[in-house]
């Protein structure tokens, strides 16, 4: 996804992209193997979980890191800015909430 005025000058060219889609193959292919080994396809499933998180990160980085949206390649108002700080949060904690919240309860019981 591009933001509008995002485009090839914010350094993310081909070789990022590939590089993002490595990072993306091997958490899938990481829970995989891990699901193979453990018979458990809950692995599996953590490991999508992981992709959606590291993809909203790379792509949503410059949004978490800057404090201003003067300071954005792209033009966004300050409050669009922090709207989308707090949607960006949203997601991942519950992703990850999603997919291991049930582990971690299990664990927290002694289950």
């Amino acid at each position: 996804m591009q933001l509008t005025g995002q485009g090839s000058e914010d350094g993310r060219g081909l070789r990022r992209n590939i590089l993002d889609l490595f990072v993306m193959f091997g958490i899938f292919i990481a829970g995989l193997l891990i699901a193979i080994v453990k018979c458990d396809g809950w692995w599996l499933a953590s490991s999508g979980a992981l992709i959606v998180v590291v993809g909203v990160l790379l792509e949503y980085w410059p949004v978490l890191t800057t404090r201003r949206a003067d300071d954005l390649a792209f033009w966004m108002s300050q409050s669009s800015h922090e709207a989308m700080q707090l949607a960006i949060y949203f997601v991942i904690v519950g992703t990850l909430v999603w997919a291991f919240g049930q582990q971690l309860f299990e664990i927290w019981h002694g289950s």
